[in-house]
C-alpha cells in the first residue's frame, strides 16, 4: 500500500499545478491576451494539452514503462510551469498558453495513477487502492489554489509569478516521490 499512498501524493503535488492554472488562468489571460474573447484560452489549452497527449502518454509508458514516464512528465510540467511565471512577468500571452499546454499535457500521465496503483495491491483491492489515489485530486482542489494564492507576491515584481513557480516546486516534489 506504501505505493499506493505515494502515487496518492504524487497526484495531489502534479494536480496542484493544475489547479492553480484553472484558479489564475482566466485572470491572467484577460490582462494578458490581446482580445478578451481569448482570455479563458489558456485554461482551455490545457484541457486540449490533456486530450492530445492521452495516447502518446500511454503508448510511451508501454514502450519505456511507468516510472520513466511519470518523473519525465513532471518534470516537463515543473519546466512550463517556470515558463508560466516567465510568460506572465514578461506579459507573453501565447507563451503563457504553451506553458499550459504542456502542465494539460502532464495530466494525461497523471491520470494513469489510479491505474499504476492497483499494479501495487491484490486484485481484491484494487479498487481502494484506485479511491486512495484519486484523493490526491481532492487534496490538489485545495492546495492549488491555497498555494496559488499565497504565493500570488512572492515575486513582489509581478503579481502571480511566484503561483507558477511554486506549481514547479509541487511538480518537483512529485517527480521526487516517483
Amino acid at each position: 500500500m506504501r505505493n499506493v499512498w505515494l502515487l496518492a501524493a504524487a497526484q495531489a503535488l502534479c494536480q496542484s499545478g493544475s489547479f492553480i492554472v484553472v484558479l489564475l488562468g482566466g485572470i491572467l489571460g484577460s490582462h494578458l491576451a490581446p482580445s478578451m474573447a481569448l482570455a479563458t484560452l489558456p485554461v482551455s489549452v490545457m484541457i486540449v494539452g490533456l486530450a492530445l497527449n492521452t495516447i502518446p502518454a500511454a503508448s510511451a509508458m508501454q514502450r519505456f514503462g511507468r516510472r520513466p514516464v511519470f518523473v519525465g512528465s513532471a518534470l516537463l510540467a515543473a519546466v512550463a510551469s517556470v515558463c508560466a511565471g516567465l510568460a506572465v512577468a514578461a506579459g507573453d500571452f501565447w507563451l503563457f498558453c504553451l506553458a499550459t499546454l504542456f502542465m494539460g499535457a502532464n495530466n494525461s500521465v497523471v491520470m494513469q495513477y489510479r491505474f499504476a496503483a492497483t499494479e501495487h495491491v491484490e486484485p481484491w483491492h484494487a479498487s481502494r487502492a484506485v479511491s486512495v489515489v484519486m484523493t490526491g485530486a481532492l487534496v490538489a482542489a485545495w492546495l492549488g489554489p491555497e498555494l496559488g494564492a499565497r504565493a500570488a507576491l512572492l515575486v513582489p515584481a509581478v503579481k502571480y509569478v511566484g503561483s507558477f513557480y511554486v506549481g514547479s516546486a509541487c511538480y518537483v516534489a512529485a517527480a521526487v516521490l516517483l
